[in-house]
């Protein structure tokens, strides 16, 4: 809620949450001068919160951040596999004709 705050200081917001979380965010949002209740989000928890006067959508769901994380995770995990390619030896570089290079079947 506090990165809504930031994005949308001093304008009207809307916040989105899970049908489960709508008493919590209402107690949430009396902290929050001019921000509103406004409606259900399918996720897994968290927020999004949006303005009219903004183009600006903060989506601050459980959903973004475990995605935002796998995708973190899977460069990570790409790079220690393929760590070899940045010393110059690439698997695209080896290539299987099906043939033996010394010319012996």
């Amino acid at each position: 809620m506090d990165d809504a705050a930031t994005e949308f200081e001093g304008r009207s917001v809307r916040v989105y949450g899970r049908a489960e979380d709508e008493a919590l965010l209402e107690e949430v949002l009396t902290d929050y001068e001019s921000f509103e209740h406004a409606g259900e989000y399918d996720c897994l928890g968290g927020i999004v919160a949006e303005s009219d006067s903004s183009r600006v959508r903060v989506n601050n769901t459980f959903d973004s951040i475990l995605a935002e994380l796998w995708d973190d995770e899977l460069r990570e995990v790409s790079t220690r596999l393929f760590e070899d390619s940045r010393s110059g030896s690439r698997s695209s570089d080896i290539t299987d004709t099906g043939t033996d290079p010394t010319g012996e079947s």
